[in-house]
């Protein structure tokens, strides 16, 4: 099975994570892609040399992109948690760079709880593109009202809307913040 990932230096520990998980419940062994733009050369040889024998390979793939293609990434109007964070956009560029029949997207963000590789079992091969929704969406928005104010910047609830469910989808979509997507 082939996983995808892209993260850049701040994430790596998160990846690891991801990557921990994955190799722990997984039925088989995995090839990682990891698509960055800027994970530090020290960084990479570690996770080769910790992952080697654990992973059928793990490839770091430095993605360089058309300048007009990043500037417009970077500065483009956008959310602020992906405003210059190209490693949120290479997955739409991962065609470019990888040359497999099919890859399986993930988050950094993640926690696997589970064999992976029985999802392909569910996958319908017709479609180009198989996603799965979110879990339990409504579980970012509750108990906001009970945040820690003190010791927060003044905009810490803007802050934290912005991360919401309900923000993302209903405000900012139009969608009503009890469909799932």
């Amino acid at each position: 099975m082939n996983i995808l990932l892209s993260f850049n230096e701040a994430y790596a520990p998160h990846a690891a994570a991801v990557i921990t998980g994955l190799i722990r419940h997984s039925s088989q062994k995995l090839s990682i892609f990891v698509l960055h733009q800027n994970v530090k050369e020290e960084t990479i040889n570690k996770f080769e040399q910790y992952y080697s024998g654990r992973l059928k390979s793990i490839k770091f793939i430095k993605a360089e992109l058309p300048p007009e293609i990043e500037s417009r990434l970077k500065g483009g109007d956008t959310e602020f948690h992906l405003k210059g964070n190209l490693e949120c956009w290479l997955r739409l560029f991962s065609p470019c760079f990888i040359e497999e029949d099919y890859v399986v997207w993930l988050d950094c963000d993640i926690v696997v709880t589970g064999d992976i590789c029985r999802m392909l079992d569910e996958v319908d091969n017709s479609y180009y593109i198989a996603a799965c929704k979110e879990y339990d969406p409504l579980y970012k928005l509750r108990r906001l009202d009970s945040l820690d104010r003190l010791n927060e910047p003044e905009d810490w609830k803007e802050h934290s809307i912005r991360d919401a469910h309900y923000y993302r989808t209903y405000k900012y979509y139009g969608i009503p913040h009890d469909v799932p997507y």
